[in-house]
């Protein structure tokens, strides 16, 4: 049933478990992180992050009642994602979406919940508009500010209206792990993407 599959993959490897409860990645690895397979704990830059978000400062700045915790509902979301949407075939809705609109779609190198692997082949198989042009799209190297002298962010394929990134060491919190350059990839869609959806053309490479 779904309750007992929810259940089980909560004491494998999702992030559903109540505080104090150990799941069976954490005792197979001795990781206390789910974020990223080569992170055994949570980042010092992170926990920072929680800390000045949770703080009454950062509620008054941003209106938010004092009495509320980032993150406060997340097990109780979280499980009922898990019970009435997970277990969903989506895939109409996702082929809607990318044959009618732009779209940004990235993976994380790191991510231990989602392998940007095993992202990437079930992606490879949807037959939307531009299952021709994207299957036939060359990686690019992404670098930082488009200076190949500068830090490799990642990797972009484009096919049509849709930019299709890897963002390089981020794991399962990529917004976390990689802020800044998730702000750029955000950025360079933004502008990239002007103008209505393009119709994909298999063969056709798009610079950077």
């Amino acid at each position: 049933s779904i309750p007992n599959a929810t259940l089980l993959l909560s004491q494998t490897v999702l992030n559903l478990r109540k505080p104090g409860q150990t799941s069976l990645f954490e005792k197979l690895t001795g990781f206390k992180h789910h974020g990223s397979i080569t992170a055994p704990q949570v980042p010092k830059e992170a926990l920072l992050y929680y800390r000045y978000a949770n703080s009454s400062y950062f509620k008054k700045v941003i209106h938010v009642d004092t009495t509320r915790a980032l993150d406060g509902t997340r097990y109780n979301v979280a499980m009922q994602l898990a019970l009435h949407d997970f277990f969903k075939d989506h895939q109409e809705a996702l082929l809607y979406v990318l044959n009618s609109t732009r779209v940004l779609f990235y993976t994380a190198q790191l991510d231990d919940v989602f392998p940007a692997v095993k992202v990437d082949q079930s992606f490879k198989k949807l037959q939307w508009r531009g299952y021709e042009a994207f299957k036939g799209s060359q990686r690019m190297l992404w670098h930082r500010d488009n200076n190949a002298s500068l830090e490799l962010l990642g990797y972009l394929r484009r096919a049509g209206a849709l930019l299709y990134a890897n963002v390089l060491i981020g794991g399962h919190y990529i917004s976390l792990d990689r802020s800044s350059a998730v702000s750029e990839l955000y950025s360079h869609f933004l502008k990239v993407m002007k103008g209505p959806p393009a119709l994909p053309i298999p063969g056709q490479t798009y610079g950077w």
